[in-house]
């Protein structure tokens, strides 16, 4: 999956990799897991390759941005949007000095159906870096603080340490005491909103804390209620979390409303895929009656 900024430009620097948005690895690596087709595992194969060893940077030991990722889609694979869409040449080289990028899930894939072990050696690399973070204050950006969650749970998950999964706790904690203070839960970057969701539905997964549930519902009736016109179905995983509690039964109808418009993007070969896909294949798991009868 590839884009171009100028039609018939031959010139390699033209294209826009975006066979990583939001990594797109994971997304299709999930999909691999719910159908069991190679279509999706030859993809994700190629496609985590190239996220290991060009997405996420490799300095020396001791460069604080070691393990940081580039921006996502890149242009030319290292470079940022160029200003001037027809100019592509004049793209510059970046790396993101947050976790707004972050693409680490994908990467742990690999290592678990490969047993690549340089795969495993990237994502921790990766993972220390969102460790280096400590509690993540970002608060205009919902999907920084969405991706440094996601990879240090992942990080958990494999390996145990409990300092990975202190850190997102800290990153919850003030995402919490940010929803206590302030009325307007998000003031930008609503179609990251659903990012953040998936994270804190990971937290919860794993910790069973039910301060999450509050503010997870919180995060969906503010959107739902104030953003009625954006409804990104990256959000439904989250939404599906609420509507498998005891009193989340109106949730599963939303739930529904928001994976609707999936429709007008899942054939969309750019990135589109990656925004609105991920959690898709996890959301559906909502519907099941295992889901509906855990209470």
């Amino acid at each position: 999956m590839h884009h171009i900024w100028v039609n018939g430009d031959k010139d390699p620097r033209n294209i826009a990799w975006n066979g990583h948005y939001y990594d797109l690895p994971h997304i299709t690596a999930l999909e691999f897991y719910r159908s069991g087709k190679w279509l999706y595992y030859d993809y994700f194969l190629s496609r985590a390759w190239h996220l290991m060893d060009i997405q996420v940077t490799h300095f020396a030991p001791g460069n604080w941005m070691n393990g940081a990722n580039r921006y996502c889609p890149p242009t030319d694979h290292v470079r940022i949007d160029p200003a001037d869409p027809r100019d592509f040449t004049s793209a510059k080289v970046f790396v993101s000095n947050t976790t707004n990028h972050h693409k680490t899930q994908g990467l742990f894939d690999r290592y678990y159906l490969t047993g690549d072990e340089r795969a495993l050696e990237v994502a921790l690399k990766a993972a220390r870096y969102a460790q280096s973070f400590g509690a993540y204050s970002d608060f205009i950006q919902p999907r920084g603080a969405g991706f440094q969650v996601l990879t240090l749970l992942a990080a958990y998950e494999y390996s145990g340490d409990k300092e990975y999964l202190e850190t997102a706790g800290r990153t919850f904690q003030l995402w919490r005491q940010h929803f206590a203070e302030n009325e307007a839960k998000f003031t930008q970057g609503y179609f990251m909103v659903g990012f953040l969701l998936e994270a804190f539905t990971d937290y919860y997964n794993i910790t069973g804390d039910k301060q999450v549930l509050d503010v997870i519902r919180q995060a969906v009736d503010w959107m739902h209620t104030n953003r009625p016109y954006e409804k990104y179905s990256n959000m439904a995983l989250g939404i599906g979390l609420l509507a498998s509690q005891p009193d989340g039964a109106a949730y599963l109808d939303l739930e529904k409303e928001y994976l609707e418009t999936w429709h007008g993007v899942w054939d969309n070969p750019f990135k589109d895929f990656g925004l609105n896909g991920r959690g898709i294949a996890r959301a559906l798991y909502y519907f099941t009656s295992e889901a509906q009868g855990a209470h």
